[in-house]
């Protein structure tokens, strides 16, 4: 972790500002396969939050705030006094994340569609077991994660 925010440090402002950018839009991009049921690693969650949240306390101590609306992204240096404008930087990781995800679009539907797929029917299979061997708590479980979506 020390490594990371020394890292950061060495950083200029709007560099830190357009990786915590990229950051959300990786976030999104793992709820989006999280609820497609293709995300391998769950706790990249936490690693990724962690990161936005040393860039922010970065940002903090030089006295600096960065936000993300509908107008871009804006940098606030408290510290001089200046307000500045990414949103040539805000587009540029907005262009580049849309080309990435159209080209891994299709893939990723499809992938996503035979996983869950997948899953109801290992849910079914289970489900039917559960019925054959004829306990009541199994076929209850089995119940319950048929209706959640899991197959597990």
């Amino acid at each position: 972790m020390a490594s990371v925010i020394n890292e950061l440090r060495n950083k200029t402002n709007e560099e830190i500002a357009s990786l915590v950018f990229k950051i959300k839009i990786q976030l999104m991009q793992l709820r989006f396969a999280q609820a497609a049921g293709t995300l391998d690693k769950p706790n990249t969650f936490s690693e990724l939050r962690r990161v936005v949240a040393l860039a922010k306390t970065v940002l903090t101590e030089r006295n600096a705030k960065v936000t993300f609306g509908e107008h871009g992204a804006t940098l606030y240096d408290n510290k001089n006094g200046t307000v500045v404008s990414l949103n040539e930087q805000f587009n540029k990781v907005v262009n580049e994340t849309n080309s990435v995800a159209s080209e891994e679009t299709p893939v990723d539907k499809k992938e996503a569609k035979k996983a869950k797929k997948e899953s109801k029917l290992l849910a079914k299979k289970k489900l039917q077991e559960a019925k054959k061997v004829g306990s009541q708590v199994a076929y209850k479980k089995a119940a319950i994660r048929k209706t959640q979506g899991g197959g597990k």
